[in-house]
């Protein structure tokens, strides 16, 4: 009997042991990882996020309009706000909200439906509905505009539990808010695209200020989604080609 109770208490211990080195190692990832974005010279990131897993990590500087994506290898690299170009809550490798440049009514519609119910999942964004009572994963992905680091992965959540426990609606509630400053990014970055794109449309000195008019209707129209690009090409190019043979 003594021999039993020996063994088990040996068990504990040793289990014990583990998880506080697993811990301890976690902090000590996070810790790195948080120093290597906050040492990149001429970066001063306002929100700072390192994953539950710590392998990742992002920081946002919002007077240089910059993003530091840091991984686990002590590398962090800086990329422009306009250079990322989509953004998504994944859980369990399900899309459930997704936000992309020029496309952002689409995402805030999925996003609508996932916070309108903590249950409720729209996998792939196919607008099926299916529900799920636990969740062993929560990610925010990152596509950028980078052909050497084109996806970033930042975990919210690592561990298997239920839709109903504190764990769950803690990690959801800090993906939900740094999906939300990824979009206000991403909006930023295309309106900014948006306008660089109608700075460089050719107009004639003399017949400018008649046709900047028109033309900034024809670019609302495109933005609102009336006209498509091509569409809008098309009437761009025939305004200007109308004024240039008056």
């Amino acid at each position: 009997m003594l021999i039993v109770w020996l063994a088990l208490f040996v068990t504990v211990v040793i289990i014990i042991s583990t998880a506080f080195w697993v811990i301890r190692s976690g902090n000590q990832a996070r810790k790195q990882l948080e120093s290597v974005i906050r040492s990149l010279p001429n970066f001063t990131p306002i929100h700072l996020f390192v994953g539950e897993d710590a392998r990742t990590g992002i920081g946002i500087d919002e007077s240089s309009k910059k993003v530091c994506l840091a991984i686990d290898s002590g590398n962090g690299h800086l990329v422009s706000y306009s250079d990322i170009l989509s953004c998504q809550i994944v859980e369990d490798g399900s899309t459930v909200t997704m936000a992309s440049r020029g496309s952002q009514i689409g995402g805030a519609i999925v996003g609508t439906l996932l916070f309108g119910g903590v249950g409720a999942i729209i996998g792939g964004l196919s607008g099926k509905t299916t529900q799920h009572h636990e969740v062993s994963r929560i990610d925010l992905e990152l596509i950028i505009n980078n052909t050497r680091y084109p996806r970033h992965v930042v975990n919210f959540l690592d561990i298997k539990t239920g839709k109903d426990s504190i764990l769950y609606k803690a990690a959801i509630e800090k993906a939900r808010n740094w999906y939300a400053l990824v979009e206000v990014i991403i909006k930023q970055g295309d309106a900014k695209g948006k306008i660089s794109e109608q700075d460089s449309i050719p107009l004639i000195p003399d017949q400018a200020t008649t046709i900047t008019p028109e033309l900034n209707e024809l670019v609302q129209l495109r933005n609102n989604g009336v006209l498509s690009q091509q569409e809008f090409e098309v009437e761009r190019n025939k305004l200007l080609n109308k004024r240039s043979n008056r």
